[in-house]
């Protein structure tokens, strides 16, 4: 089912009617055009922020989505107030979640199948790139227009 259709079988005729015909009161109808636009908006958005495509067989998406298509239509609306904010807040939040347990910000976990294994350092001693045996190959800070011993050694 499209998510028009989902949000016209979650969200109150009456306040749908509402927000899609600002400005006429006498509205018997909602005004599917404004809602296709808030719907088309939602669905972009989600790619952008989730990094899925919307899909309308995932309750998930769903939930998310229709909370996007009332955010889109108070924002059309200039409606605002902590109402707006509040749901506004959970809208993103939403959207962060998906994003992270599914989207493209999903954790990566590192992984190998290399059958070798790091080398053991104990605990207290230099890691082996800080030993004595590269001494010599660490360069001296220059002072007052001097050149770095090291310097010489590249030619």
């Amino acid at each position: 089912m499209p998510l028009i259709d989902h949000v016209k079988d979650r969200i109150a005729e009456s306040l749908l009617r509402e927000l899609t015909n600002q400005g006429d009161p006498g509205a018997t109808t909602v005004n599917d055009t404004k809602l296709g636009f808030a719907v088309d908006d939602v669905e972009a958005e989600f790619v952008v922020e989730t990094g899925q495509q919307y899909d309308d067989t995932d309750p998930l998406h769903i939930a998310a989505a229709s909370q996007g298509v009332l955010v889109k239509l108070m924002e059309y609306s200039a409606i605002t107030g902590r109402n707006t904010e509040q749901l506004t807040a959970r809208y993103n939040r939403m959207l962060i979640r998906i994003a992270q347990t599914r989207g493209s910000e999903k954790r990566l976990l590192a992984q190998t199948d290399s059958p070798l294994e790091p080398s053991k350092q104990r605990e207290g001693t230099r890691p082996d790139a800080d030993r004595e045996r590269w001494s010599d190959f660490t360069p001296n800070n220059p002072t007052g227009g001097d050149r770095d011993s090291f310097y010489g050694r590249l030619e």
